[in-house]
């Protein structure tokens, strides 16, 4: 719905592929840039919880080749010194495909708790 209502204004229209595929690649761009977002607000919309991951993780762990791990601190909440943190994982299965996966951490006041737990969580993801 939300890609209907970005570019063409409506609530709904044709599968949002055959969509994409028809549009003018530089239109979708430029419209997509127009967008204001809240960085924090889209993580946390964009993200899963660990035992989500987990749970995926668990049911194409025979077709995984790889796991590629990327830890994002975001900016302070207004009027707090608290930050969003999460580790994106970018799963290869063995058919070629790759599926990114953003999982939320947690809240962080310091980059070096956020480190470690990162540290820690992708540790327990190459075994």
């Amino acid at each position: 719905k939300a890609l209907y209502r970005v570019l063409l204004d409506r609530d709904s229209g044709p599968k949002a592929g055959n969509l994409l595929a028809f549009l003018d690649r530089d239109f979708v761009l430029r419209r997509l840039r127009e967008l204001p977002y809240d960085e924090a607000t889209f993580w946390q919309e964009t993200s899963v919880s660990r035992e989500d991951f987990e749970a995926w993780l668990a049911e194409h762990k025979p077709h995984v080749n790889r796991i590629s791990n990327r830890g994002k601190l975001g900016e302070a909440q207004p009027g707090t010194s608290t930050r969003l943190g999460f580790v994106e994982c970018a799963v290869n299965l063995d058919d070629g495909r790759t599926h990114l996966h953003r999982v939320l951490l947690g809240e962080f006041v310091e980059q070096t708790g956020f480190d470690a737990t990162v540290r820690k969580y992708v540790s327990q993801k190459q075994k």
